[in-house]
């Protein structure tokens, strides 16, 4: 793949860079006709939240690093390359609310996430750290079960 010195990436490098992790490093791109079953297959995940890298530029400075910063992970984690579209979809099941996020799974269930660019260590340090956690519920899913369990049978 090559690319125009000093272009503006757009969302088609965008998905040009995915397509070409995907043949590079065996990274995945669910779609929606799949997001379910890439979620809840065994093993670790993460799943890379991107937007339009016109709109916010550390979409794409997170996404051309990416592999950089999970190569030092074993055993490797299946990768998620999500579509803005689907991502945007998906923001609230695992408390996304910052982009780009890194959303890291065990057999489909929330370990944790790192939001925009980070510095090597933070990566470094960090992601060990979230692989090490038990599984709990994203943060903002968290908060809207408790609104709406304490909210249940209460006028407000």
């Amino acid at each position: 793949m090559e690319f125009t010195p000093f272009s503006t990436p757009d969302m088609a490098r965008l998905l040009t860079l995915y397509a070409q992790w995907v043949r590079q490093y065996g990274f995945q791109a669910p779609g929606a006709g799949n997001i379910d079953e890439f979620l809840h297959a065994p093993g670790d995940t993460v799943l890379f939240f991107a937007d339009d890298p016109r709109r916010l530029p550390e979409s794409w400075d997170v996404a051309v690093i990416l592999p950089d910063i999970l190569a030092a992970h074993r055993p490797a984690l299946r990768v998620g390359l999500l579509d803005p579209h689907l991502g945007r979809e998906l923001a609230a099941q695992f408390g996304v609310r910052i982009w780009p996020s890194l959303v890291f799974l065990r057999d489909g269930n929330y370990l944790g996430a790192l939001d925009r660019m980070r510095d090597w260590d933070d990566y470094a340090v960090q992601i060990p750290d979230i692989l090490a956690r038990s599984a709990s519920t994203p943060p903002l899913a968290a908060a809207a079960s408790a609104t709406n369990s304490n909210s249940k049978g209460t006028l407000q």
